[in-house]
C-alpha cells in the first residue's frame, strides 16, 4: 500500500488528473490505515511518518481535483497525540460541519426557489413576476448539480419563454427599463451560449442614452418602478453635475473617424470598417427613435424631419451591412454625410451624434473595446494608475439614499480636516447633495489638484443632536492600494496583519486589481510577515477584474523565474509575443500557496492563477488553485490617444491579441464558442451559496474599515468588524477550505517525532 501511494504522490499533477481512479484507491486505503494508527501502536517516528504521508496526500488530492478523496482524508486526520494534530482534527471537524451545513442550506434553498418560481409563473402577464421568475431560475442554475440541464426544466423553460415574449413586447412599446431588466436576466441564464447577449447590450445602450440625455426622465421611470414594486420612492432628482453638455464636451469628428479606421486595422478579429459604420448608424437611429429624447432635443418632435433622418440612418446601415469593406476615405465621408443629414433634418448637437455613432461602432466589437471620451479619461487614468485627485473619502448611499462617509483615508485632506466615518455629506460648495447618485458625487467632489472644495456634513454630537459642520478641503493626489491583508492593525491603508494564522505562520494577501505598484505592495507585505519563513500563503484573487499585464507577470515572478507566463497571439493563432517571468528573487518559490479565484476573477488575475496552476502541474511550484471557475477574459487591450483639444483627450481601447497560458490553454470566453470550457478551472472546486457570498462580502467590507478621528487615530469605541466571522460556521467556505488545507500542509514530521521523543531522520534515511 505504501509503495503505491508513494508513487501516486510523486507523479506529476497532469498524470494524476489522468489516472485519478488509481490514486483514489490508494488514498482511500491510506486514509483507512492512518485512521487506525493510534500513537501507542507504534513509535514516534512511525506516527510522524504517517502524519507526513497524510499531509502529502491531502495536498495531492486537492491539486488533482479528487474532491471525494480530499474529503475522505479530512475525515481521517491521523490519531496522533500531538498538539498540532489535535488542533487540526478540531479544524477539520469544524470544516466538515460547515460543509454539511452548506449542503443542507443548498437543498433547502432549491426547494424555496422552486416554490418562488411556481408562484411567480402564476402571473404570466406581469413584468415584475416574470422578472422574479427569471431571478429564481438564475439562482437555481447557480445551485444546480448540472447547470446546463436546468434550462430544459419545464418551469424554467416556461419562465424563459414568457420572459422573452414580455421583453420583446416591452422593447416594441418603448418600455426600456422593463426590457432591459428582463433581457439582463435572460442573458445571465444563457451566459454560456450568449443567446441574449446582443439583446442585453442593445437595451443597455438605450439605458445609457436615457441616463446621459434625459436623466430626470430616467429618474422618474426608476422611481415609478420602485413605488409600483412597494419600495420607498427615490429622493427628488438633483441635476447638479448631471449635464449632458459637460459630458459631451471635447468630442469631434476626426478622432471618431480615426478610431473606427484603427479598429478595422488593429482589432484582433479584423472587422470590416463597413460593419463598424453600420453599427454607428444603427445606434444613432436608436437615439432618434426614443420618445424620451424629445424632451432634451425638442426638434425631434417634428415627425416629418425625424422620420426623414431615421429613414436615412436605416438605409445607410442596411447598405453598409451588405457592402464591401470601407476605406479610410469612406469612413470620413460617412461621418460627414451623417452630420450633414442631421443638420438638414433634426439638427441635434454634433457631439451627441458623434458620441452615439462612435459607441455604436464599438458595439460591433467585443465587450472590452470602447471609446474613452474626454469626460471619462480621468476615471480611466485612475483605474490604470492606482491614484486619483480628490479629498480622500470612501462614500456610499445610506438607507435614505443620502451620501454617507464610509471612512476617510489616513493622511488625506478629509482625514486631516476631521471628517469621520458615518458623517453625512449634505452639501458640496453650499449646494445640496440629496438626490445624488454615486457617480454624480464622485464627479463633483473630485477635481483638479490644488483646487478647493467645501463639504458640509451632518454629524450627531455627544447629546445625539444633529449639527452641520463645514470642511474646506484642498484636493490632492490620493494613492490607492490594491493589496490588502487579513486584518487591519493601524490607521494607514498599508497597516495590516498579513497572517491569517499567526501561530502556524500562514499568510493572507488579497489583490483587488493589478495596478502600477501591486507587486511592490505584495513584496512589502511578505516582508512585514516577519523574519521567520511562512508555512503557507493564501493569495486571494476573487473579484479581481485584472489590470496591467506587466504587473501580473511580475507577480508570477515571485514564484518562478525565467518561465513563460503568457503567450500573445492573433486571431489566427500566430504567436506575436511571449511574456516571461524575470530572473530575480523568487520569495514564494517553495511556499505552499492556495490561490483563491471565482467568477469575478478576470484578465490579469486569470493569468496569475492559470500560470501558477500550469507550473504546479510541472512540479515547479507548490500551488493549489481553489474556488470557482474564473470569468474567461483571455484577451489583451491596447489604448491609443486619438485626439485632444482644450476640453480634454479622447482615447480608444481595442482588443488586439488573445493570450495562451504556459500549458497552451486559450481561456477567452468569446474566442471559441464551441469549446467546452472557458476561464481557469480550479484544481479544487468549492462553491458558495448566494447568501454566503453576500454575507462574506459584508463582513469583509466592515472588517476593512477603521473609523478615524480628526487626528488620524482609530476611534476607541468603534473597532472594525472581526474578519474571523468569515470562518465561523462556513460563511466563506472557500477561505475556510484554503486555510485548513494549508494547515494540513504545514505538518512537520520531524518536529512531531522530536516532541514524541524520537529522532526521525536516521530511520527515514534507513527506509530510503
Amino acid at each position: 500500500m505504501s509503495q503505491v501511494a508513494d508513487n501516486c504522490s510523486k507523479s506529476s499533477m497532469g498524470l494524476f488528473r489522468r489516472v485519478t481512479g488509481v490514486c483514489a484507491g490508494a488514498l482511500i486505503l491510506a486514509a483507512t490505515s492512518l485512521a487506525s494508527a493510534a500513537q501507542p501502536a507504534g513509535t514516534a517516528v512511525a506516527a510522524a511518518t504517517l502524519a507526513d504521508d497524510w499531509s502529502d496526500r491531502v495536498w495531492t488530492a486537492a491539486q488533482g481535483g479528487a474532491e471525494a478523496e480530499f474529503r475522505n482524508l479530512f475525515e481521517n486526520v491521523p490519531a496522533i497525540d500531538h498538539p498540532y494534530l489535535i488542533e487540526l482534527r478540531d479544524a477539520t471537524e469544524q470544516y466538515r460541519r460547515s460543509l454539511a451545513a452548506t449542503e443542507a442550506d443548498r437543498l433547502e434553498r432549491r426547494e424555496t426557489l422552486r416554490e418562488e418560481l411556481a408562484e411567480a409563473l402564476k402571473k404570466p402577464n406581469d413584468a415584475d413576476s416574470l422578472s422574479e421568475a427569471l431571478r429564481a431560475a438564475t439562482e437555481l442554475q447557480l445551485l444546480a448539480d448540472d447547470p446546463a440541464t436546468l434550462l430544459a426544466d419545464r418551469q424554467v423553460a416556461r419562465a424563459i419563454e414568457l420572459g422573452e415574449q414580455r421583453a420583446r413586447t416591452a422593447e416594441d412599446e418603448g418600455d426600456w427599463l422593463i426590457a432591459s431588466e428582463l433581457f439582463f436576466r435572460l442573458n445571465a441564464l444563457f451566459d454560456e451560449s450568449g443567446r441574449f447577449k446582443d439583446d442585453a447590450r442593445r437595451q443597455a445602450d438605450r439605458i445609457s442614452m436615457l441616463r446621459l440625455y434625459a436623466p430626470e426622465q430616467y429618474w422618474q421611470i426608476r422611481n415609478d418602478r420602485r413605488v409600483a414594486s412597494g419600495e420607498d420612492p427615490l429622493p427628488p432628482y438633483n441635476p447638479w453635475g448631471d449635464s449632458a453638455d459637460e459630458k459631451l464636451s471635447g468630442i469631434d469628428a476626426q478622432p471618431v473617424a480615426l478610431a473606427i479606421w484603427r479598429a478595422s486595422r488593429f482589432h484582433v478579429d479584423r472587422p470590416g470598417a463597413s460593419e463598424l459604420l453600420a453599427g454607428g448608424f444603427e445606434a444613432v437611429a436608436r437615439l432618434v427613435d426614443m420618445s424620451e429624447m424629445r424632451t432634451p432635443f425638442p426638434q425631434l418632435a417634428d415627425d416629418m424631419e425625424r422620420e426623414r433622418f431615421h429613414a436615412y440612418l436605416q438605409e445607410r446601415a442596411r447598405g453598409l451591412r451588405v457592402n464591401a469593406d470601407a476605406t479610410g476615405r469612406d469612413i470620413r465621408s460617412a461621418i460627414t454625410s451623417l452630420l450633414d443629414n442631421n443638420d438638414r433634418t433634426v439638427g441635434l448637437p454634433d457631439e451627441a451624434i458623434l458620441h452615439e455613432f462612435g459607441d455604436g461602432a464599438m458595439m460591433q466589437l467585443d465587450d472590452y473595446s470602447s471609446f474613452v471620451w474626454p469626460d471619462e479619461v480621468r476615471q480611466f487614468d485612475r483605474a490604470m494608475q492606482g491614484a486619483f485627485v480628490g479629498v480622500g473619502i470612501q462614500i456610499s448611499l445610506d438607507a435614505e439614499q443620502r451620501l454617507q462617509v464610509v471612512t476617510p483615508l489616513a493622511g488625506t485632506p478629509a482625514q486631516r480636516a476631521g471628517i469621520r466615518s458615518d458623517d453625512v455629506i449634505i452639501a458640496v460648495d453650499g449646494r445640496p447633495t440629496l438626490g445624488f447618485d454615486l457617480d454624480q458625487a464622485v464627479s463633483i467632489i473630485t477635481g483638479p489638484a490644488n483646487t478647493r472644495v467645501t463639504l458640509t456634513v451632518e454629524r450627531e454630537d455627544a447629546d445625539g443632536e444633529a449639527r452641520n459642520i463645514d470642511f474646506e478641503l484642498r484636493r490632492e493626489k490620493i494613492d490607492l492600494h490594491s493589496v490588502r491583508g487579513w486584518e487591519r492593525n493601524g490607521p494607514g491603508e498599508a497597516d495590516w496583519n498579513w497572517l491569517i494564522d499567526e501561530e502556524h505562520r500562514i499568510g493572507y494577501i488579497r489583490v483587488s486589481q493589478f495596478q502600477g505598484d501591486t507587486t511592490r505592495e505584495m513584496r512589502r507585505a511578505l516582508q512585514q510577515m516577519g523574519p521567520q519563513p511562512i508555512n503557507g500563503l493564501i493569495l486571494d484573487l476573487r473579484y479581481n477584474p485584472g489590470g496591467l499585464l506587466d504587473e501580473a507577470v511580475k507577480m508570477v515572478s515571485q514564484f518562478a523565474a525565467r518561465q513563460t507566463v503568457v503567450t500573445v497571439e492573433d486571431a489566427n493563432g500566430q504567436t506575436l509575443a511571449t511574456e516571461r517571468s524575470n530572473s530575480g528573487r523568487t520569495p514564494l518559490a517553495n511556499v505552499p500557496t492556495v490561490v483563491l479565484v471565482n467568477q469575478g476573477s478576470a484578465s490579469a488575475s486569470e493569468i496569475v492563477a492559470g500560470a501558477l496552476q500550469d507550473y504546479a502541474d510541472d512540479g515547479l511550484v507548490d500551488v493549489v488553485v481553489l474556488g470557482g471557475r474564473t470569468f474567461g477574459k483571455g484577451s489583451v487591450q491596447n489604448v491609443w490617444e486619438i485626439g485632444s483639444n482644450n476640453d480634454g483627450r479622447t482615447m480608444v481601447k481595442l482588443t488586439t491579441q488573445y493570450y495562451r497560458l504556459p500549458g497552451g490553454r486559450l481561456i477567452h470566453r468569446d474566442r471559441h464558442p464551441l469549446q467546452p470550457t472557458r476561464g481557469v478551472e480550479p484544481d479544487l472546486e468549492v462553491t458558495l451559496l448566494p447568501e454566503q457570498i453576500t454575507k462574506s462580502l459584508e463582513i469583509r467590507r466592515d472588517a476593512d474599515i477603521i473609523p478615524l478621528d480628526e487626528n488620524g487615530q482609530p476611534i476607541a469605541d468603534q473597532p472594525p468588524a472581526d474578519p474571523a466571522g468569515l470562518l465561523a460556521e462556513g460563511v466563506d467556505l472557500q477561505l475556510q477550505t484554503a486555510l485548513v488545507l494549508l494547515q494540513s500542509r504545514a505538518i512537520d514530521g520531524e518536529t512531531i517525532a522530536a516532541a514524541l521523543g524520537n529522532e526521525l531522520q536516521p530511520i527515514r534515511e534507513a527506509v530510503r
